[in-house]
């Protein structure tokens, strides 16, 4: 499925009729490989689920820069998933041209999980994917009408965004299988299928091997040395003895009866992302390194295959205020050094850049200084892109002119700009009846800057608060404890890092009806009694029982220890203007 990377363009003219047209022709024109993962395709192996990777590995100071376009039926927690798979290729993938992707959400024809439309380009008979050629000639199209991949997800089958390896979710988990339809959109997969009237005749598609095909061994015979269509060609796809490559280290999956877009494509090797069976509450939630492995070999240079000090010029950058992957706190000044040895620098200039919400790359600040430059404490993050990891995407670039004329650009370096943690939504609340009058209320929280959640359960005439920790980063699935009905009840969710503390505040009033035999989701938050409050916190009181104020201050946690034992009345207030009070005993 193809659409236009870019909607909604105005056609004025005759002239501009004309070169829509040539533009329409220039994509038919354009080759296509296609991949498609069915649904009900689980093997009998044992997979063990594979976590998300911590978030020293979800970054990198090399990182490419990848654009995706959603269509508008895409749900929002799809796209959480979406974007969290494109962080970690791009965290893998050092890519200097940008990667466009088409993502669209509907009903597929055969039961498909998500199906992969790949642009190629030849170049001497073997189709490369044409994000890798872009790389390997360091140039690409002008003309970003036309997206490099579309990728569709099927909205008929059950979907989970679980982003816990641990935690019991149905259905196919979006993030691993976004993860490898990106892994097929950068060339992972032979393009291998059954073609013609008979069922033996096996060709390429498109009549052209692509260069992953041009790895395939089997017996010392190599893929692309057999004819398509013999009989040769055939016993190879089902000789059940295929690898990557001629020393035997990465096993392809081709059983004796050929199994359409699996023969091939996926590997024989249950410990690797791109093994070919799943059961659908698998959840692999990392790029392993097999996988980077063979894309190196077809031409992707990966974060194993290079290192922090690699440039595309004699120039490198080195830095003071982040760490090694280019880390470091947005509310602090960082310095940079262009190393430039044996060069007569006479111009130059620095940008520091960071990526709005539209995904675009602005100048922040700029220098001319032949060696340093630095910038400072941020104040301002209005209309700025915040990723997965919760901090601020941003570019160092530095490019110079010698004495002698020639011109030199460093390779940008990418930086990531620590924030205090964003709750950035709460949603799809259901109430869980546990009895007449006691109920557990479920939604999922969308935050980002934090590993974990701490939510707070206060019930009304109640002095126990009650917590609970969520251990599932990004986006978590909470399930509270037991909560009368009977009383007007908060739930107050937290997030913490080094910076700061984010809060939310959910309000469920009393007399809501919990007495049914299932779970329910509300109609909507007014209509269930269920109101949610942004409650940064910025002051704390602490009153006797009868109402003296005791004392007072930012830090509620210090309060608490500097009281006796006793009962007593905590005042807080938020930023947006709302107060709460509640009972507190000290023990």
């Amino acid at each position: 499925m193809k659409f236009p990377y870019f909607l909604g363009v105005v056609i004025i003219g005759l002239v501009m009729i004309l070169s829509a047209q040539l533009a329409e022709a220039t994509t038919t024109d354009r080759i296509y490989v296609t991949y498609r993962e069915y649904a009900g395709n689980a093997s009998t192996s044992s997979l063990s689920n594979v976590g998300l990777p911590e978030k020293s590995q979800r970054t990198s100071a090399y990182e490419g820069n990848w654009n995706i376009n959603y269509g508008s039926e895409v749900p929002d927690s799809i796209k959480i998933c979406i974007e969290a798979a494109a962080k970690l290729w791009a965290t893998k993938i050092e890519n200097q041209q940008d990667i466009y992707i088409d993502i669209e959400f509907g009903e597929t024809d055969n039961n498909e999980v998500f199906i992969v439309d790949t642009w190629c380009q030849e170049s001497n008979s073997i189709l490369y994917p044409a994000i890798l050629w872009h790389e390997i000639s360091n140039a690409r199209e002008s003309d970003l009408l036309y997206s490099d991949v579309y990728i569709t997800f099927n909205s008929q089958i059950e979907w989970n965004c679980s982003f816990n390896s641990d935690a019991q979710t149905e259905g196919y988990n979006m993030l691993t299988q976004a993860l490898r339809a990106f892994a097929l959109s950068l060339g992972f997969g032979s393009s291998v299928g059954q073609y013609g009237l008979s069922t033996d005749n096996f060709e390429f598609q498109n009549g052209l091997p692509t260069i992953f095909d041009t790895h395939l061994i089997s017996n010392g015979i190599n893929f692309t040395s057999l004819i398509p269509g013999s009989t040769a060609f055939k016993n190879f796809v089902e000789s059940g003895s295929v690898f990557f490559d001629d020393n035997n280290n990465y096993k392809m999956y081709s059983p004796s009866s050929y199994q359409p877009h699996r023969s091939l494509v996926f590997l024989d090797n249950n410990a690797s992302l791109m093994h070919y069976g799943w059961n659908d509450n698998t959840k692999w939630l990392e790029i392993d390194d097999t996988t980077e492995e063979i894309l190196n070999a077809i031409g992707w240079e990966t974060s194993s295959s290079s290192t922090s000090s690699t440039s595309y010029s004699p120039i490198t950058i080195r830095w003071d205020g982040l760490d090694a992957n280019g880390v470091g706190s947005a509310y602090t000044y960082k310095s940079f050094v262009a190393v430039a040895p044996g060069l007569n620098i006479s111009t130059a200039y620095w940008r520091f850049k960071l990526k709005n919400i539209n995904g675009v790359y602005r100048t922040i600040s700029q220098g001319v200084s032949p060696i340093a430059f630095a910038i400072q404490p941020l104040s301002s993050f209005d209309g700025l892109y915040v990723n997965m990891n919760g901090d601020l995407e941003g570019l160092i670039e530095y490019g110079c002119t010698t004495t002698n004329g020639q011109r030199y650009t460093a390779r940008p370096l990418k930086i990531s700009l620590e924030l205090k943690p964003t709750i950035k939504s709460i949603s799809d609340f259901v109430v869980y009846p546990t009895s007449e009058y006691n109920y557990k209320l479920g939604f999922n929280v969308n935050y980002s800057g934090a590993e974990y959640l701490t939510v707070f359960v206060i019930e009304e005439d109640c002095s126990i608060m009650r917590s609970q920790r969520v251990n599932e980063p990004v986006f978590a699935h909470v399930i509270s404890g037991e909560i009368s009905s009977l009383y007007n009840t908060w739930v107050e969710i937290q997030a913490t890092n080094t910076y700061g503390t984010t809060t939310k505040q959910i309000e469920r009033l009393a007399n809501i009806p919990s007495s049914q035999n299932r779970a329910y989701t509300t109609a909507g938050i007014e209509d269930s009694g269920i109101v949610i409050f942004d409650t940064s916190l910025y002051k704390t009181e602490i009153y006797t029982i009868s109402g003296q104020l005791i004392t007072w201050g930012e830090e509620e946690e210090e309060l608490k220890q500097s009281l006796k034992s006793g009962l007593f009345l905590i005042k807080r207030y938020y930023e947006n203007g709302d107060t709460r009070i509640e009972k507190y005993i000290k023990r």
